[in-house]
Formats: C-alpha cells, structure tokens, sequence
C-alpha cells in the first residue's frame, strides 16, 4: 500500500512540474550525483523520488505510522524505524 503511494505521488509530481532552484551543501551535491549516477538517472528524477517518499511519510504521519526498514531475510522484521524527520 505504502509503496503504491509513493508511485502515485511520483506519478503526480512529474505530471505537473514547477521550476525550483535549491542550495545544497557539497556533501549533499556529492550524495545528489552518487545516487543520480548508480541509479542511472538524473539528479532532477533523483530529488522527484526523495520528495515522494518525503511525501509519504508526513502523509503516514498524520495517521500516527511511521517509516521504517524491514528485513525480507528475516521474515519483513522491523529493524530500523525512522524517528524525527519529520
């Protein structure tokens, strides 16, 4: 469910788009071009999909959940929940 919203929230924010223009710190920058580049996309899709996923979670949050990472080796356990982005 989680990730099907995030698809659609992907989906939407690349159908109508706005320019903005951002200042970054170098690590940051450097991050940007790592993930852009193994990913084999651009640092525009990139910061997309960041956004969307940033999305999510506030949206998880109003309805008191929260993000986290579960091990499919250890049948979907919770072994990190992500505190205080938000």
């Amino acid at each position: 469910m989680i990730l099907s919203s995030l698809k659609k929230g992907i989906m939407k924010m690349a159908a109508s788009k706005v320019r903005l223009n951002i200042d970054v710190n170098q690590e940051i920058a450097d991050f940007l071009d790592d993930v852009a580049e193994q990913s084999g996309s651009t640092k525009t899709e990139v910061m997309r999909r960041a956004f969307a996923l940033l999305k999510v979670a506030h949206e998880e949050k109003k309805r008191d959940r929260s993000l986290g990472f579960v091990s499919k080796d250890r049948d979907n356990v919770l072994e990190t929940k992500i505190v205080g982005i938000l």
